[in-house]
């Protein structure tokens, strides 16, 4: 979200279009995952991490049919890792670290 450094709990819940208890369940798994975290302040906010960003880039691939599948690392450098990914073209996916 371009207003918020950390969406607060209300917002998400708008957007959502879930019920409260649902919305709470589905934040948890992904606290537990290390895709989102959390800042309780004024109030309770969520931000995307890294790897939560990664994850929605590799979901909007598979959605474009660009990326079929993720395959073993096949190099890793100081700022990536480069893995094999399975597609038509047989290109290289490299997700930052």
């Amino acid at each position: 979200m371009r207003r918020f450094e950390f969406v607060p709990f209300e917002e998400v819940l708008r957007i959502a279009k879930m019920p409260e208890n649902h919305l709470d369940f589905h934040l948890s798994n992904l606290l537990k995952k290390k895709l989102v975290e959390t800042w309780v302040g004024p109030y309770k906010g969520f931000a995307l991490t890294e790897a939560g960003y990664d994850s929605l880039a590799f979901h909007a691939l598979v959605k474009q049919n660009v990326l079929e599948a993720i395959g073993p690392s096949v190099g890793v450098g100081k700022e990536c890792t480069c893995v094999d990914q399975l597609s038509e073209l047989r290109w290289f996916a490299v997700p930052s670290v």
